[in-house]
């Protein structure tokens, strides 16, 4: 039996299931009484899309599956954190139904009864407020052994005006307690001091009508008419650029074929991409190629399919100062990864995390330089920035 519990008002669609007699649909109940139900599901499914809310959501529902022990299928989402192991993901529908009749023979919660409740306890709002009052109290505590600043100076020590060169947006830039280049996010579009570094760079290279930032260049006749490549899927740049007719968005799935599609995206091996020589007058890509298991195999191919005088502009961590020399977490010389150094993973925009391969250093020039690629370094070229975002801040990129 397949039972839906909850508003229907938004997606009637669901109603072409009535007819068959094992699907029943409950309506909306009050949180006491869906728990009475959800204590004796087999399994719970959160078949959610891909977009721009699910990635950008955390979803609660998870939390009360596990907390009554009830196995879990979903779809690749995003913020599932630590329980990403504990979930069966269905990429397809076929696969998706595959790992439902896997949890009806195997509960893999009840055999990690120990690890959920740890994480449950981890993740209960009790410990949630917890964390959250002990960051006020430190901060309450640091007022108190500070003098008091005037708001101009606090003002000035804790961000910057200017105007984003992503959207246009022109306002305050709050420095966070994260890397400088994750923090001074725009107040519109939420882009934070990489992503904008990155657009500067594209403004400067590619608008003919001085546009200042690129929902402006979107607009630009010559720039509508440009060949642009983007593998990964979050970021700002997809927003602005999709409706462009030369636009392509990729990400890599192993169990997809390069060259084919999963909900509308085309599945690429960075290493080994299925485009044409001379594809592409831009390639952009936000801190990927740390995470390709042979990167510089994966510049290579970038540099093919880009067209003789196109870009490519990058966004890669580093820490500052760079170091000299570029540090391999795995030796990957043979077929199977062998690790030379522990473990390292990013988040990953599909949930669940991604490996880390690779730590870039400042030797990655001559590393290129032997493959003909003339990479170029850039800090921020603000007027109005600190002196923390022009020193510690890099953007790369080269010109075939």
């Amino acid at each position: 039996n397949l039972v839906f519990i909850g508003s229907m008002h938004k997606s009637r669609e669901i109603r072409k299931l009535d007819k068959f007699s094992n699907v029943h649909f409950l309506g909306v109940r009050v949180y006491e009484e869906a728990l009475r139900y959800i204590r004796h599901f087999d399994v719970a499914m959160i078949p959610h899309l891909d977009n721009d809310l699910t990635r950008n959501m955390n979803p609660l529902k998870l939390y009360v599956y596990f907390s009554l022990h009830v196995p879990v299928v979903s779809t690749p989402i995003a913020n599932i954190g630590d329980f990403g192991d504990l979930v069966q993901l269905g990429r397809t529908p076929e696969e998706f139904v595959e790992r439902i009749g896997y949890c009806l023979d195997n509960n893999p919660v009840a055999g990690n009864l120990e690890r959920v409740r740890s994480l449950l306890e981890a993740n209960s709002w009790n410990e949630r407020t917890a964390r959250i009052l002990k960051l006020v109290g430190k901060e309450f505590a640091k007022a108190e052994a500070t003098p008091a600043k005037t708001d101009a100076e606090s003002y000035a020590k804790n961000g910057y005006t200017d105007c984003c060169t992503v959207c246009g947006h022109t306002g305050y830039l709050r420095r966070e307690e994260r890397s400088v280049r994750e923090t001074y996010r725009c107040g519109n579009c939420g882009a934070s001091l990489r992503y904008r570094e990155q657009a500067r760079l594209v403004l400067k290279f590619f608008s003919r009508e001085n546009s200042t930032h690129l929902a402006e260049l979107a607009q630009e006749s010559e720039f509508q008419d440009s060949s642009i490549y983007e593998p990964g899927l979050i970021g700002p740049f997809r927003k602005l650029f999709r409706q462009l007719p030369g636009y392509c968005n990729s990400y890599f799935w192993e169990d997809v074929k390069p060259g084919e599609f999963r909900e509308k995206v085309q599945c690429q091996d960075l290493m080994n991409l299925t485009y044409e020589d001379n594809s592409f007058d831009l390639v952009l890509s936000s801190d990927i190629f740390e995470h390709v298991r042979k990167p510089f195999a994966g510049f290579l191919e970038v540099n093919r399919v880009l067209k003789p005088g196109g870009f490519h502009i990058f966004s890669i961590p580093s820490d500052h100062p760079m170091p000299s020399e570029t540090v391999y977490r795995v030796d990957t010389s043979g077929p199977e990864d062998v690790f030379v150094l522990p473990r390292h993973y990013h988040s990953a925009p599909m949930g669940g995390k991604s490996l880390v391969y690779t730590e870039f250093g400042e030797d990655m020039v001559r590393i290129m330089a032997g493959d003909g690629i003339d990479l170029k370094m850039e800090s921020p070229s603000s007027q109005v920035a600190p002196a923390t975002v022009t020193e510690r801040m890099r953007s790369f990129y080269w010109k075939k």
